[in-house]
């Protein structure tokens, strides 16, 4: 291997490196980006929840409808954020699953570009 070959191959393997890293940022964004958008759905529950609380407490006519509201509030946060933790479980199984399939195709290509820069002994 010629000098120019070899400086060839170590632009080329920088350049490939620049682009990878440029593709697990792209893959980390969006990532943060649904994390970001489902811990902002669940602030929006507890807001609710507690203009629910507010609104119990503003209508109850006695301190047993008023403790019946606060339950019935608290058992459809509860059923809610069961659902949104649900979800947020698939989302990271999601997020591993595109982490290792990136992770994987790295190697592959890197794999491949070391067998051609280097040869076989």
């Amino acid at each position: 291997m010629s000098l120019n070959d070899t400086l060839n191959t170590v632009k080329d393997l920088s350049e490939k490196g620049l682009a990878s890293m440029t593709s697990l940022t792209d893959l980390s964004l969006g990532i943060f980006d649904r994390l970001t958008a489902k811990q902002m759905a669940a602030f929006d529950l507890l807001l609710e929840h507690g203009n629910d609380t507010l609104a119990h407490a503003v209508t109850a006519k006695d301190v047993q409808t008023f403790l019946k509201g606060q339950f019935d509030s608290s058992q459809d946060l509860t059923r809610l954020v069961m659902a949104e933790s649900r979800t947020t479980l698939a989302m990271a199984s999601q997020a591993h699953h595109e982490y290792q399939t990136w992770f994987k195709r790295q190697l592959a290509e890197v794999t491949n570009d070391l067998q051609r820069a280097v040869p076989a002994i």
